[in-house]
């Protein structure tokens, strides 16, 4: 608990906590010092780099890119084809599409001269010296880092976590703040973890954790990538499509799960039901009085056999089903 500010100081001084420890313990920490520093100095990056990969692709690369993310989904839609600013993928894909993404050649409408250079080296050529130190080395190690799967370690929420890359068995501390609050050690992370002034920061992520059993997926492509002696930073890059082969389909499992299968203690399903009863077939309902549930629509589940409430043959409603 915080001592108050005219409380004994927990030092044991003897001296007030506002004449002793007060100033030293209100001091933000180095790791503070230096999250405040990145934050400043990479505020409104990324937008400059959109607007660089326009001026270096053209406004093709983006759609190009987004079909190339997605692993060329089959889609007569003109409209799926097209960037979606809503997806929950748009901050890990715009992540990829400036620091790694690069034209087909075969089937590109980028020009040539635009072929061999991502959107973020062209921004660095373009800008030259006059961006900071910090902002160049977070941009050249955001491009030297692959994306990968992370099991977390450790997690102090609110500072940040420790990971290891399933696939290389590398680990890191990474500062994080707001994407360190409700992680539970075991859990998966498909992030861009990037090491700059020391420390690594998560440059981006994908929109929810995997949950532990899904590691299983991932120890299949480890062995994979091992036995083509592609376990490196190097060789997750060669493996990027691969990663997302993986990737995508377990996030719409997570994203959009199935309901429930239901079913009674038969094993036969149960599909939801409403039913109605009209006037009862002897032009009278004795039951309503004692039970008019009988006699009002209801809603329940059922399975697939016949529905025909009776009650000792006094009364045989006639039932209207609608699915």
């Amino acid at each position: 608990m915080k001592p108050g500010r005219n409380d004994p100081c927990p030092c044991g001084s003897g001296r007030k906590y506002k004449q002793c420890c007060l100033a030293k313990d209100a001091a933000p920490s180095p790791d503070e010092l230096l999250w405040r520093r990145l934050r400043r100095d990479l505020d409104g990056l990324l937008p400059e780099l959109l607007a660089e990969s326009v001026r270096q692709f053209g406004r093709s690369g983006v759609e190009e890119a987004w079909d190339e993310f997605n692993l060329w989904p089959e889609t007569d839609d003109p409209e799926d084809q097209e960037f979606d600013e809503t997806s929950p993928y748009a901050p890990l894909f715009l992540s990829w599409y400036v620091y790694d993404w690069l034209p087909d050649p075969p089937d590109t409408e980028v020009p040539e001269h635009a072929w061999e250079t991502t959107a973020a080296r062209a921004y660095l050529q373009h800008k030259g010296v006059r961006l900071t130190a910090l902002r160049r080395e977070y941009i050249e190690a955001c491009m030297a880092a692959p994306f990968s799967f992370h099991e977390v370690l450790r997690c102090e929420p609110g500072r940040g976590f420790r990971l290891r890359d399933v696939l290389t068995g590398t680990e890191a501390e990474v500062l994080e703040r707001s994407g360190s609050e409700g992680v539970e050690p075991g859990e998966l992370l498909f992030a861009k973890i990037v090491p700059v002034e020391g420390v690594a920061l998560m440059e981006a992520c994908a929109p929810v954790l995997i949950p532990p059993q899904e590691k299983i997926q991932l120890i299949e492509l480890r062995k994979k990538m091992s036995a083509a002696s592609a376990l490196s930073a190097d060789g997750l890059r060669e493996y990027d499509m691969e990663l997302r082969d993986v990737l995508l389909p377990m996030m719409d499992r997570l994203l959009n799960p199935r309901p429930p299968a239901v079913a009674n203690t038969d094993g036969d399903p149960l599909e939801f039901h409403t039913l109605r009863f009209g006037r009862c077939s002897s032009g009278g309902c004795p039951v309503r009085a004692c039970c008019p549930r009988w006699c009002s629509p209801r809603t329940l589940w059922s399975n697939k056999r016949t529905l025909g409430p009776s009650l000792a043959g006094r009364c045989r409603p006639t039932p209207i089903r609608s699915a």
